[in-house]
């Protein structure tokens, strides 16, 4: 192996760790900035949202290329419960939050 893959997998490696704290520490260890959608959700479905993305884990190759772990989605379902699967189904889908 290369050294200059190495030192790619070594950096993507390192960046994956400082983006897992961020996300399970948001405010702490990183500035959280939401848009004007996301702040217009009901405070409970806001800290519904966060938790799902706090806890995140479940990265893959299709859903994270880069193995930076800098991306995600959480959905809510027609009947107010919030998670991390993507509905096999649009019109069960009520709200799409993306984070990164």
């Amino acid at each position: 192996m290369s050294a200059a893959l190495v030192a790619a997998r070594e950096q993507a490696a390192r960046i994956a760790r400082l983006n897992d704290f961020a996300r399970q520490a948001m405010g702490v260890a990183c500035t959280v900035v939401a848009t004007v959608g996301f702040r217009s959700l009901s405070d409970a479905d806001q800290s519904c949202a966060r938790e799902l993305i706090e806890t995140f884990d479940a990265f893959t190759e299709d859903n994270d290329p880069h193995g930076e772990r800098d991306f995600g989605c959480v959905y809510q379902l027609g009947d107010g419960r919030w998670t991390t699967e993507r509905p096999r189904v649009r019109e069960d889908e009520h709200e799409r939050v993306f984070w990164n």
